[in-house]
């Protein structure tokens, strides 16, 4: 049985950065035993291949907005239609090609020095998770589980 640990606080008690960390990773380990409680990962709605005639007769290819819960219960939320762009299928052969879709955390938002940690350069006050579009051929079993 996983253990999710609520932190604790105490009046009078410094709160540092860690402490914050951990409210947020309680709360998501919350979210992550419901999503994966209440029915499985995979699709929830939306996210469809559409294709349709662009300029000049090429085809294009959009995934369309939508919900899916990923196997360790993230939620993958694509709120604007995406096209799966032509960049993304040149190095494909003709045929059967694989449409993934995942999550992505990028640092954003750097502290500005006044604000930031003493000799920490690296110091960001946000993070972005995005979702990202690749398309493969079968992907193996250790790239469909990374991290």
């Amino acid at each position: 049985m996983t253990v999710i640990a609520r932190p604790a606080f105490n009046d009078g008690q410094y709160v540092a950065a860690a402490d914050l960390e951990a409210i947020l990773a309680y709360a998501r380990a919350l979210k992550t035993a419901h999503d994966l409680g209440s029915h499985s990962w995979g699709v929830t709605t939306g996210l469809d291949l559409v294709e349709r005639a662009g300029i000049g007769g090429a085809t294009e290819c959009w995934m369309t907005p939508g919900h899916a819960v990923d196997g360790l219960g993230r939620s993958l939320v694509l709120r604007d239609a995406q096209p799966i762009g032509a960049a993304l299928l040149q190095t494909l052969p003709s045929g059967a090609w694989f449409v993934w879709i995942g999550q992505r955390a990028r640092q954003r938002s750097q502290i500005r020095p006044a604000y930031g940690i003493c000799n920490d350069t690296d110091a960001f006050a946000r993070v972005a998770e995005e979702v990202e579009i690749s398309v493969t051929g079968l992907l193996p079993l250790t790239d469909r589980q990374s991290g």
